[in-house]
């Protein structure tokens, strides 16, 4: 397990289950995807989607984020907050949190309900997972945590 902690200073995991088909789907390694302009190649995805629609799991969040999921194969990468640590979340495609580090502190809430310190997206090449939260911590994981 290699580690780099550097310090400078539900919402999340639905959308992530809710784009997420049965079949695996092209990497989505950062946010706006692996083109920078937020669009999929994908075809035949919900267009809605509700309680019992077009869903194939949930997942309890630990806390508030709204950072987006960075996907790799079969893994995904979201941020939030636990209590006032900052996490990074590491959730198999079925829905199963694989593993969590804490990657920082703080209790900054940028807009009620919507923004806090969790809420910057991670980023993979496939081998690593890069954090950067809103405390000003920057961390390094590999697949393994």
């Amino acid at each position: 397990m290699r580690r780099l902690l550097l310090p400078l200073s539900l919402l999340a995991a639905c959308c992530a289950a809710l784009c997420l088909g049965a079949a695996r789907a092209d990497n989505w390694p950062q946010w706006r995807g692996p083109n920078y302009d937020g669009v999929s190649k994908e075809t035949n995805v919900p267009a809605e989607w509700g309680e019992g629609k077009n869903v194939l799991w949930k997942l309890k969040m630990p806390g508030v984020g709204s950072s987006t999921p960075a996907v790799w194969g079969d893994r995904m990468f979201l941020t939030s907050a636990d209590g006032k640590d900052l996490v990074l979340l590491c959730v198999s495609t079925a829905g199963k949190e694989l593993w969590r580090a804490k990657l920082g502190t703080s209790d900054k809430t940028a807009k009620p309900d919507e923004g806090n310190a969790a809420s910057p997206s991670p980023s993979t090449d496939g081998k690593h997972v890069w954090a950067f939260v809103g405390s000003g911590d920057l961390a390094c994981y590999d697949f393994e945590g």
